[in-house]
């Protein structure tokens, strides 16, 4: 008697093919952005945070229309005061005011998209997958960043193309390359550390509550408590204990736009946001348990 052939219709082979690692982690982006996008609180918050880009979006056009007019040019001076464009430092007054929503939507995005896998036992369906913890890591970082690149990278390079459209022959692009780079450097210093730091809170506190709490706690109470310092002992270099100055130093620089105080405090400061990030590079990979799977 022969035995009868195995039905194989309806299984996958667990043997990734090509590019399997990639396509493992843009699965999980492709899914967790599915997921976020269902919220509507993240389309107030995209929504509140573009007010600020579409306000300068305007400024920039009245600017150059005034420009035009050699009756109004002096209001279009007045507008070069204001820094809506045209240097590093409106550039980089644009991203860091940014930053307070992008940090409002990380607390509120590593809540939904890693906390609630370890309270529905959803991490356990991702690690018994022939997926692994840098896989699970590298598509919820990914998803962060992609989250924080709507917020900051993109309005800042649209503001960039808009103000290189009222340039003639691409004068405007030659002469404003380093601002192109300070925006994207900034950018995705913002993309990494803020999302690594998110995520490493939702894995140790996993409920909405306390992660909105610690999240107050590190980016608003720590910094005031180092202004604090500061004042009483009349000394700046209690400020690096805040993540938000550190990043606003770090993104000057890129800009080529550091004080005098920064550019001291820099090498401490270069050195406090590398250990963050690396400290919570080991939380993750130690808090998140592969299960095995039997064959």
């Amino acid at each position: 008697m022969t035995a009868r052939p195995m039905l194989t219709s309806g299984y996958r082979s667990t043997v990734r093919g090509r590019f399997g690692d990639v396509r493992a982690v843009l699965a999980i982006i492709r899914a967790n952005l599915a997921v976020i996008f269902r919220y509507p609180f993240f389309w107030v918050l995209i929504s509140v945070s573009m007010l600020h880009f579409l306000v300068t979006f305007a400024l920039i056009y009245m600017k150059n229309q005034l420009a035009a007019e050699q009756s109004f040019s002096f209001a279009a001076r007045l507008f070069d005061e204001i820094e809506v464009t045209g240097s590093g430092k409106a550039y980089l007054g644009f991203l860091v005011r940014q930053t307070e929503s992008v940090y409002i939507m990380l607390a509120y995005a590593s809540a939904v998209l890693l906390a609630t896998d370890f309270q529905a036992g959803g991490i356990n369906f991702y690690l018994s997958r022939p997926i692994g913890r840098v896989h699970y890591l590298l598509g919820k970082l990914g998803t962060l960043a992609i989250l924080v690149a709507i917020q900051t990278w993109l309005p800042a390079i649209g503001l960039f193309v808009e103000a290189a459209l009222y340039a003639s022959d691409f004068e405007y692009v030659r002469e404003h390359t380093t601002i192109l780079v300070g925006i994207t450097g900034y950018s995705l210093l913002l993309m990494i550390v803020p999302s690594l730091l998110g995520l490493t809170i939702a894995i140790l506190f996993r409920k909405t509550a306390a992660i909105v709490v610690v999240w107050i706690g590190l980016l608003f109470v720590l910094p005031a408590f180092g202004a604090l310092l500061s004042l009483i002992f009349s000394s700046g270099h209690f400020l690096m204990i805040g993540l938000r100055y550190d990043l606003r130093v770090l993104g000057g620089s890129l800009f080529g736009l550091v004080s005098r105080a920064g550019e001291a405090r820099f090498p401490y400061i270069l050195i406090i946001v590398l250990s963050l990030s690396m400290i919570c590079l080991a939380i993750i990979l130690r808090r998140l348990r592969p299960v095995e799977v039997v064959t």
